[in-house]
């Protein structure tokens, strides 16, 4: 410990970092009572997060003030001995971010104030400036997550009425031990695919949505495709499996895009986030999902449902997660097919494939997750490189060639299991969405902006508007309900 422990002239305990007090030299209590009064929160938080607090003395004050509150400390040094006093200590390390998300979530994290303790501030000044960057990134991501959640709501829901209503076959998955290959369709995929094709029975292929068409283009029948995006484009990717006359096996969520006729006619491994948004409407339809976890791509989503459903290793083909020169995706790629259609002499191929190889903020936020979740699952997680060397890394996930993939001979293939025969109809859907409509915990994973900002509010006029505005957008999707009942009926 670099911390000198002494004693203030009061008696009680202080302590000095390079000669530097972290405390009162006279008494350091009251010095922590004045921080604590000090303190500016126009909102009552949900947590406080005090970075570095050394001896802890303001712990007792924060919850006379704040009685309620969840209080943590975060730690530049090894104070343990004080750490019982708050409801979580968290040390600034390498995984301290990912910990921080992990805990918490975008909506608690959001709802919560970090304060600095002073004297810290100036002792750990490098550490400090690194830790405040590091909590302004993760709210970064909690407002955006937070933000797209809000703006894809009411299409959310959309989809939603058009999956519980569609759903036709469903399954889920039992727990084998053969390794899984996830492919996306980033440019190494191309390298992958003899070998693939070669070992077909010695692998789990699960399929990001993008790397369908080049798979089955291939003769390669993936054993699960998977999609989770809720915008329109991404049920492009489908259209090859919605024009095959094979059975391909798709894992969702309830709010992905997907087409009537692939909900109808496809057998479907329904997903459920572990934020559990849709257990009611599963227990109510008799529909047994599988548990998956809430990404902002769709890889990191298949990745973990990947891990969960064997005890063997997982293999990346294609999950490039960054940027290349000619095309971004292993051809032939739906989209890259659409975008040809509209290539002219000013707008030129070229030149809309000349943009890929330009770093986008999404591939970074998608690199970034996993680098920070790397350490979780890089002992079973391997990337292919197939002698190719990546701009990026995924943090401690190890880049290996082709001849280092393990192919067990023995392995237990995870097996896609029937369901029973759901309870699903129109009817019984619509009236659960107008019951979720009057949910308290429902409004709130759909409209967490608004929800969140009517909790922070302290004006009352201010509050009565922002409720005005959220029961306006309730409406609307009510008239929407309706008007879906009564197109139905």
């Amino acid at each position: 410990m670099s911390v000198q422990i002494t004693q203030a002239k009061n008696g009680k305990l202080t302590c000095l970092k390079d000669g530097l007090y972290l405390h009162s030299s006279y008494n350091p209590e009251n010095e922590a009572q004045r921080f604590v009064d000090s303190i500016q929160a126009d909102f009552i938080p949900e947590n406080i997060f005090v970075i570095e607090p050394a001896l802890s003395y303001c712990c007792d004050f924060l919850r006379k003030r704040f009685p309620g509150v969840k209080i943590f400390a975060i730690r530049f040094d090894d104070f343990s001995d004080y750490d019982n006093l708050w409801d979580k200590a968290f040390y600034f390390d390498d995984n301290f971010s990912m910990n921080l998300y992990n805990s918490f979530g975008e909506e608690k994290l959001f709802s919560s104030l970090f304060v600095s303790w002073p004297p810290s501030v100036k002792a750990y000044p490098e550490l400090n400036e690194e830790c405040s960057k590091t909590i302004s990134a993760v709210m970064k991501k909690c407002r955006d997550i937070l933000g797209t959640r809000q703006y894809f709501a009411s299409r959310w829901i959309k989809n939603q009425v058009n999956f519980f209503s569609s759903l036709n076959k469903t399954a889920h998955i039992k727990k084998g031990s053969m390794p899984v290959i996830l492919c996306g369709s980033g440019p190494s995929l191309k390298g992958c695919i003899n070998f693939i094709r070669q070992n077909r029975n010695r692998f789990f292929v699960l399929a990001a949505s993008s790397s369908i068409k080049v798979l089955i283009s291939n003769g390669i029948i993936p054993d699960l495709c998977i999609t989770t995006d809720g915008g329109y484009w991404a049920k492009k990717h489908l259209y090859c499996i919605e024009n095959s006359l094979q059975d391909i096996r798709v894992a969702c969520p309830s709010e992905s895009a997907l087409s009537k006729k692939i909900l109808f006619n496809n057998t479907i491994v329904p997903l459920c986030y572990d934020d559990n948004i849709d257990l009611d409407f599963y227990k109510k339809l008799n529909i047994k999902p599988v548990t998956a976890k809430r990404n902002g791509t769709v890889t990191g989503t298949a990745l973990e449902l990947a891990l969960s459903i064997t005890d063997g290793n997982v293999y990346l083909a294609g999950v490039d997660l960054c940027s290349s020169k000619g095309y971004v995706h292993t051809q032939p790629n739906e989209l890259e097919i659409e975008n040809s259609l509209k290539d002219k002499k000013i707008i030129s191929k070229e030149k809309r494939l000349c943009t890929g190889s330009f770093e986008s903020s999404s591939l970074e936020i998608y690199r970034n997750w996993f680098a920070e979740n790397s350490a979780i699952f890089c002992s079973r997680v391997f990337r292919i490189s197939n002698n190719q060397k990546f701009k990026n890394s995924l943090g401690k996930i190890k880049d290996i060639d082709i001849a280092s993939v393990q192919t067990p001979v023995n392995a237990v293939k995870p097996e896609i299991v029937a369901n029973k025969k759901s309870d699903c109809n129109f009817n019984a859907v619509i009236e659960l969405f107008n019951e979720k409509l009057n949910d308290e915990k429902w409004i709130s994973s759909y409209f967490p902006a608004d929800f969140l900002s009517i909790g922070k509010e302290t004006n009352s006029e201010l509050k009565k508007e922002k409720e005005s505005r959220l029961k306006e957008k309730l409406d609307s999707l009510k008239l929407f309900l309706n008007r879906m009942n009564g197109i139905n009926k």
